[in-house]
């Protein structure tokens, strides 16, 4: 009985000393957890300013990527309209030669009839 008392108490002992080892090896771990927290959060907060200022930045870039394109559709679309002005224009200009020259041919036509004799 008694070397069972004793492996016992031994085996109490071991435990009792392997968890205050272990409390005091937790607890430092989370004094340096701490003291490496507080060292490093100047860097987290510089960082996490840096990804906002580049989020910022490339939210920039594209609103104007956006905007660039959509002056290129609307300078297309003054071009197309001023193409089809043109066109309209062009097509004005020759029904109205073509109308001044069937004139001519009429009135050519006419004089023509007048000195013809039938």
């Amino acid at each position: 009985m008694k070397k069972v008392l004793i492996a016992t108490l031994v085996s109490l002992m071991v435990t009792s000393t392997a968890m205050a080892a272990d409390t005091y090896v937790g607890s430092f771990l989370e004094k340096q957890e701490a003291k490496l927290n507080n060292a490093a959060s100047p860097l987290v907060n510089k960082e996490k300013q840096l990804q906002a200022k580049q989020n910022a930045v490339l939210g920039l870039k594209q609103q104007q990527e956006t905007e660039r394109q959509n002056q290129l559709v609307a300078q297309k679309k003054a071009l197309a309209e001023r193409q089809a002005a043109q066109q309209a224009l062009v097509n004005k200009k020759k029904q109205d030669i073509q109308t001044t020259k069937d004139s001519f041919k009429k009135d050519a036509q006419d004089l023509k009839n007048i000195f013809t004799i039938n």
